[in-house]
């Protein structure tokens, strides 16, 4: 066999290993490592010392996956070079290694081969190739329309509260943080270490403003560009209204549990003013879906209260969008299968439009692999924390449900954890970002699809 056909049968077979869900996987993964690299090094830290690998690998695997979860305080730790660092692995986190990877082909005029748009399609979750190029450059034109807004608007309270440089940098840092739904905070230097937005919880202007960031991230890219190139006389895709009724639902019978668990609750709004009791709601309605920043204490929440809030991040933000979760159309998709179950029903009928069965098995299987992600992840803490005097049960399942939905909430453990929990939660965290069934593509996917042809008997396991 001669050295060409030997080298055609290499590139054969790297290109069937070589799949989206692996190329994607391998990108992240890539991505994470270089961040690890400057944000361990000396120049990074305030102290001016080598961080430990293991937190610096935490850190920016948090970045990447846009979690916000975190071992040290971002403002007190890094230095302006490691903020950067840090700013840019949450803004190629929040737009899709994928897409940046596409929108670097276009600046610098190479061609968009069928492979590379196959990659970019399931990177952002679409049905079919076709527009997933155009789709990419409208993700970086919101991105830069929102973030820049959003920081605009921030810059009037951080200027007069940080100073200029500071104000306008900690700016546009906490609005590219808030868009991608990382939920990474520089308030640690002014108010102390780890209280993210707590100072600001009676100033409308900043929570405001960093909700409707995270809402219009989570939502999802094609949602937005649906929106907003929506015609009068055409219908909006099914799938952009589920997102948004789905979402508004939330928010609203969010905004009203946690104002009734919390009313008269002193440790959080028991003692502020309705407007304040009601604003304050609404902002922990929308971070667990899957922002991260706090404006309340998580810890000194009621029990009812956490219950929520874990809730709400296990649903997550929209497919295509910045957040984690099971997703909005995951929940609907489930909840309505199980009313048309419980009525009878063999169709399963959404907007008046029948949901497929691939649909159905695809969110069931991300339903159930996001439970076995959780509980997975949380007895491996249960068991590397087992001398662990501040961890509990509860605190181990709210730390690991936040991972995989890639929200950052913490009852304040994560900085005491040891290396093998920080590890697991890392992992956790990327599967949460990549999605539970690219990462089982990545890991399981077989080359050849003949087993898919054969047909067995069926099955008489009783059910029920």
């Amino acid at each position: 066999m001669s050295n060409g056909e030997n080298g055609s049968k290499i590139e054969l077979l790297l290109k069937k290993l070589f799949t989206p869900a692996r190329a994607i996987t391998a990108g992240f993964l890539m991505v994470i490592l270089i961040g690890a690299f400057f944000l361990c090094l000396p120049i990074s830290h305030t102290n001016g010392q080598w961080f430990n690998f293991a937190d610096g690998l935490f850190t920016a695997t948090s970045c990447v996956c846009v979690t916000g979860l975190a071992v040290v305080d971002t403002a007190t730790e890094f230095t302006l070079f490691g903020r950067i660092i840090m700013l840019l692995l949450i803004q190629i986190g929040g737009l899709g290694f994928m897409t940046m990877t596409t929108v670097m082909f276009i600046v610098f005029g190479k061609k968009i081969n069928l492979k590379n748009r196959m990659f970019m399609q399931e990177s952002v979750s679409e049905d079919n190739l076709k527009g997933v190029v155009r789709l990419a450059q409208r993700i970086v034109l919101y991105t830069l329309i929102f973030e820049g807004l959003g920081a605009f608007i921030l810059s009037f309270q951080f200027v007069k509260d940080f100073g200029a440089g500071e104000g306008i940098f900690t700016a546009i840092f906490m609005s590219v943080s808030a868009f991608c739904n990382a939920g990474f905070d520089l308030m640690g230097v002014k108010f102390g270490a780890g209280t993210s937005l707590i100072a600001y919880n009676n100033n409308p202007l900043v929570l405001l403003t960093i909700a409707c960031l995270i809402i219009v991230g989570g939502i999802g890219f094609a949602v937005i560009a649906d929106v907003t190139h929506h015609k009068l006389n055409k219908r909006m895709r099914t799938h952009t209204k589920v997102v948004l009724s789905v979402t508004a639902t939330l928010i609203v019978l969010g905004t009203c549990m946690f104002l009734g668990f919390e009313y008269n609750n002193p440790a959080t709004i028991g003692n502020m003013n309705f407007g304040n009791k009601l604003l304050n709601a609404l902002f922990q309605a929308v971070t667990p879906r899957t922002a991260g920043f706090a404006a309340l204490d998580q810890s000194l929440l009621t029990v009812p209260s956490r219950g929520l809030t874990m809730g709400l991040m296990f649903i997550g933000a929209s497919p295509a969008g910045t957040g984690g979760g099971i997703k909005t159309t995951t929940f609907i998709i489930m909840l309505a299968y199980l009313w048309a179950s419980m009525r009878g029903n063999n169709e399963l009928v959404i907007d008046k439009k029948e949901v497929t069965t691939n649909q159905l098995k695809k969110a069931t299987t991300i339903v159930t692999m996001a439970i076995l992600v959780i509980v997975g992840a949380s007895a491996v803490i249960s068991i590397a924390e087992l001398n662990n005097p501040v961890v509990t049960v509860e605190n181990i399942f709210f730390e690991s449900i936040s991972a995989f939905a890639t929200v950052g909430l913490s009852l304040g453990i994560t900085s005491s954890l040891s290396v093998v929990s920080k590890l697991t939660l890392g992992l956790v965290m990327l599967i949460g970002r990549i999605g539970p069934i690219t990462m089982g593509w990545a890991l399981v996917k077989k080359l050849s699809k003949i087993q898919n042809n054969i047909r067995y008997p069926h099955s008489d396991i009783m059910v029920g």
